[in-house]
């Protein structure tokens, strides 16, 4: 009997070990790629460790994006959201992935939205899917977000950045605007723990069809937050961070920094393709 539970005991092992080299070397190891801010030669000092004066810039300069977007955003089927999402991978970036590139909206998305799951990728076998349930004008940026984890970035905050960097290189307001929401959701949430007044002051000044999105997203949160989402987050930062990812959850919103490099990058040179290492 101790050797038949020896035996199985070793089997369970072997299943384990191989399940776990089998993610390491089919997806694990991308989280040892080079981070997007080195590989796109931004000011890594200033991804590193943002002053106030960044955040408040940045800040700004996404309230005025918005307020010139808001207007010409119109809601797209999530069909057409994840098609053209998939065109301007092709067209704006050097992408290898050719056919893997689409995502689908979930079946669990009840489960999802009491997890405050926005979407997730699947790297066995390499899906990509968004909680269906998510707001319209959430989507464009959360299916560009999963489908960078389907072009080989593993790093949430390099995921983020190369949302935003797609989804802002072309004309596609209803893209665009997504993503400007996404990023200053981040931006204004860190400038609130270091100057709260002014991150109001700065809120206040958005215009009406953001305001109401923004009350929309806050009406979710109250509606869902639960423990189970609390233990999800901490489970998700744990892994996180034995992958690797030393702010664990907190690196989604590294964004901050580094897309404001880019955006300052942006303006100092010319337009071209988006690189994937």
């Amino acid at each position: 009997l101790t050797k038949g539970m020896a035996a199985i005991q070793a089997k369970k092992f072997r299943i384990v070990v191989f399940v776990y080299l089998f993610f390491f070397i089919g997806w694990g190891a991308n989280y040892n790629k080079v981070p997007l801010r080195k590989y796109w030669h931004l000011d890594t000092a200033a991804v590193h460790k943002p002053d106030t004066a960044a955040l408040i810039a940045f800040d700004r300069f996404l309230l005025e994006k918005l307020n010139a977007t808001a207007p010409y955003y119109h809601r797209l089927p999530f069909s057409e959201v994840s098609d053209s999402a998939v065109s301007y991978y092709r067209a704006y970036t050097d992408s290898k992935v050719k056919n893997g590139l689409g995502i689908k909206p979930s079946l669990f998305s009840f489960y999802m939205e009491w997890l405050a799951v926005e979407g997730y990728y699947n790297p066995f076998t390499g899906e990509g899917q968004v909680n269906r349930r998510l707001p319209d004008f959430m989507q464009p940026f959360v299916v560009c977000h999963e489908m960078a984890h389907q072009a080989g970035i593993a790093a949430e905050g390099d995921a983020n950045l190369m949302a935003y960097a797609v989804g802002t290189a072309g004309n596609d307001t209803s893209f665009s605007y997504s993503c400007y929401l996404n990023i200053w959701l981040y931006t204004n949430n860190r400038l609130w723990f270091r100057d709260s007044t002014l991150s109001k002051q700065l809120e206040a000044q958005l215009n009406p069809i953001t305001r109401a999105h923004i009350d929309t997203l806050e009406a979710i949160s109250e509606k869902y937050h639960n423990d189970v989402t609390k233990y999800s987050g901490e489970l998700y930062d744990s892994y996180l961070r034995m992958e690797h990812q030393k702010d664990g959850i907190r690196s989604y919103g590294n964004v901050s920094s580094s897309a404001w490099q880019l955006e300052l990058q942006r303006s100092n040179g010319k337009k071209r393709l988006i690189s994937i290492p």
